[in-house]
């Protein structure tokens, strides 16, 4: 039992207010809601070790391969805000780093605080700005590209 109670609500919801435009993009994001929301209620229903930490390992994985198509698309299309995007991709990186170090220390009250409050907030913020000034860029490339 990891001691945090139920009564911790999950903050990963997308909605389509969240959309940058590009479906590639959209669809990973809601993925990556899922994810997290998947990992939040498993430890707050006490699923087990193992499945908490299979999942972390997945999302791990999968936030640094949407990470890699985002910073592909600005490299290859000369983002001008390249440098600020990566920043908070790596701010990012190093949350999860520490959410799986908590995890591993058995720190499940900080661990929902991380997911539920840091990690949520900074993954809407971060969708909500970032990644939609990212999506217009990428729409206007594109469309421009298909005139």
């Amino acid at each position: 039992m990891y001691g945090t109670g139920k009564d911790v609500q999950c903050m990963f919801k997308w909605t389509p207010s969240l959309s940058v435009g590009v479906d590639v993009i959209d669809l990973q994001h809601q993925e990556l809601f899922m994810l997290f929301e998947g990992i939040s209620m498993d430890i707050q229903e006490y699923k087990g070790q193992e499945r908490v930490s299979k999942a972390l390992a997945f999302l791990d994985d999968y936030v640094r391969k949407h990470f890699s198509l985002e910073e592909k698309y600005m490299r290859v299309l000369k983002y001008p805000d390249y440098d600020s995007h990566m920043s908070e991709h790596k701010e990012f990186i190093e949350n999860l780093g520490a959410l799986r170090e908590h995890f591993e220390k058995g720190d499940m009250s900080t661990l929902i605080y991380e997911i539920t409050g840091v990690i949520s907030h900074w993954l809407v913020r971060h969708v909500a700005n970032t990644d939609k000034a990212l999506g217009s860029f990428l729409k206007d490339k594109m469309d421009n590209y298909y005139e």
